[in-house]
């Protein structure tokens, strides 16, 4: 496939700054000689209040291999929920930024913007591979941990005992180990998003609580208000296929 350059498009004045602090981060590097492939940018709004950068790489995604690691469903999970009482959600900081790129991949993420090119030097949101490549990296970095499950950026720490007292004591030591763990792995944790300690917590689609695993009821009104579909594409969209 023949390498693709597109030109910057309009993007917000506030993006001015947010390059000149991943430039300071280290996560891209401004670029001032050819590349092959320039992929345009798209900026999303973030709840608070920032803007998050995503490349725009559909023509680079049509060349891109992915390595189809396996996303977990609930169902790998139920065999560790045997007397799950207590569950802990810990949320990876910029998850992606913590997959570093080789020159050649960096390379090929050469975007446009009104104030020159740069290049990934962290693994952008907007590649078709991200996803299954931070999966991957997160499953071998803690694949032996007992009791501990990932999913994209959030990871699971589930207490299990015959009593709450038991089942605490399983989590706390289950907890300590992810941490050590991570901080032996070098993976950044973020403070404000973690959900500790709880007897019930929202996990994949489903609730995960003391009494077993629940649906959970916001996914099952989303299907109960579900519009009727009238043709083809509206019975795949709810297929998803």
């Amino acid at each position: 496939m023949s390498a693709v350059q597109l030109p910057p498009r309009k993007i917000p004045e506030s993006l001015r700054e947010h390059l000149d602090e991943l430039v300071k981060l280290e996560v891209i590097e401004r670029v001032d000689y050819p590349t092959d492939w320039v992929s345009a940018i798209v900026v999303a709004p973030k709840p608070n209040g920032k803007i998050r950068l995503c490349l725009d790489p559909r023509p680079l995604n049509k060349a891109l291999k992915r390595c189809h690691h396996p996303i977990p469903t609930i169902d790998d999970v139920l065999p560790e929920l045997s007397n799950a009482k207590v569950f802990t959600k810990v949320d990876c900081s910029n998850g992606y930024w913590q997959v570093e790129l080789d020159k050649e991949s960096s390379l090929l993420t050469t975007f446009n913007t009104p104030f020159g090119r740069f290049k990934w030097q962290r693994m952008p949101f907007g590649i078709s591979p991200a996803g299954e490549i931070f999966q991957q990296r997160l499953d071998q970095a803690i694949e032996d941990l007992d009791g501990v499950r990932t999913v994209a950026d959030d990871i699971l720490v589930i207490g299990n005992g015959e009593t709450m007292q038991e089942a605490v004591a399983d989590h706390d030591r289950k907890l300590k180990e992810l941490f050590d763990r991570c901080r032996a792995k070098h993976i950044k944790l973020n403070p404000n998003k973690i959900e500790l300690k709880k007897t019930s917590m929202p996990y994949i689609g489903h609730i995960l609580t003391s009494d077993g695993v629940q649906a959970d009821p916001a996914k099952v009104q989303a299907i109960l208000e579900m519009k009727q579909p009238t043709d083809v594409a509206g019975v795949r969209r709810i297929l998803g296929t």
